[in-house]
């Protein structure tokens, strides 16, 4: 297609419709009340799955944008269920940060909890997210001339308010890790979340 001269948006429309129909039971958009338990053995499924995950991520197009954030954040919450290789997460954590402004706090859910909705996964996958935005915002407050710490983007403060209700409502789970928790909490600047 992309040889054939088909536009970024439209191949990404082939893939989200591929990636849904032959990964159906992973890469939804999942509330937790309707969350199965899948079996997390290593079994020839699950193999099969993983590297057909890791083909439609190699797959995907240049441009980072092309592809809505949730469907980003059920492929790399899939990606951490399958422990598909670092270079396929470590794509879609790039990919995420570019558009970290249009994330909700169920996105941001959707990428914290196991499939069963009862427990919460590794949490470094959304500080790293957060923090390469967190470094993209510094850098463009740099190179316009600008101090970071004397004005936010509405960007930044977007991400920061959407990060604050997220935090608010992990808090409650017991088996979150505080120093996890902590590690959030101090990227944002102070300045971007209301007070």
């Amino acid at each position: 297609m992309k040889f054939r001269g088909a536009k970024a948006l439209t191949i990404a429309s082939v893939i989200v419709t591929y990636a849904e129909r032959s990964l159906r039971d992973l890469v939804r958009d999942h509330s937790r009340s309707e969350i199965k338990s899948l079996d997390s053995g290593e079994s020839d499924i699950r193999i099969q799955q993983r590297e057909l995950l890791e083909s439609i991520v190699a797959l995907l197009p240049s441009e980072k944008a092309a592809f809505p954030i949730n469907f980003l954040c059920c492929l790399l919450r899939t990606t951490i269920f399958l422990r598909a290789a670092n270079s396929c997460k470590n794509e879609l954590e790039k990919r995420i940060s570019v558009i970290l402004d249009h994330v909700t706090v169920d996105d941001l859910l959707v990428l914290s909890f196991t499939y069963d909705g009862e427990r919460l996964f590794d949490l470094e996958s959304i500080r790293r997210i957060i923090s390469r935005f967190v470094e993209k915002e510094k850098s463009v407050a740099v190179f316009n001339g600008g101090d970071f710490r004397d004005a936010c983007s509405t960007a930044m403060l977007r991400v920061a308010k959407t990060v604050d209700a997220y935090l608010g409502e992990i808090s409650t789970y017991v088996d979150l890790n505080i120093s996890k928790f902590n590690g959030i909490t101090n990227l944002v600047p102070k300045g971007g979340v209301g007070g």
